[in-house]
């Protein structure tokens, strides 16, 4: 089961992407943005129990789709190691995230990825 709400606030739009254990929050913006680009994915999560068994690959390439299908060439995340371990980095390179910033520390890293439109 999949659920998904879109909100929208002038031309931001915001959707909320869910299934039974894990959930993606995506704003797509009208314009380039300071970070770079018009497609930001923020607040993948999963609950910890249901981890490797492809729920968050899923809502992942759910929203991926959604800002494909709007026109958006690319999307942009953040990692962070103070919130994240380091094998969440590894796994969202192995989907097709490159690094664009990366901090001195390797605690910090802008990712994205090119759409195909």
């Amino acid at each position: 089961m999949q659920f998904e709400q879109k909100q929208t606030w002038g031309e931001l739009t915001r959707w909320i992407i869910a299934n039974e254990q894990a959930s993606v929050i995506m704003e797509l913006h009208p314009k380039k943005q300071c970070w770079g680009g018009t497609a930001w994915i923020y607040s993948l999560w999963t609950n910890e129990a249901a981890r490797l068994h492809g729920y968050a690959k899923e809502v992942l390439e759910r929203a991926e789709n959604m800002a494909t299908n709007a026109g958006h060439k690319s999307v942009f995340l953040e990692w962070k190691l103070k919130h994240t371990p380091k094998a969440v980095l590894e796994w969202y390179e192995r989907r097709g995230y490159q690094k664009r910033i990366w901090s001195e520390n390797e605690d910090y890293c802008l990712l994205e990825k090119q759409l195909k439109v």
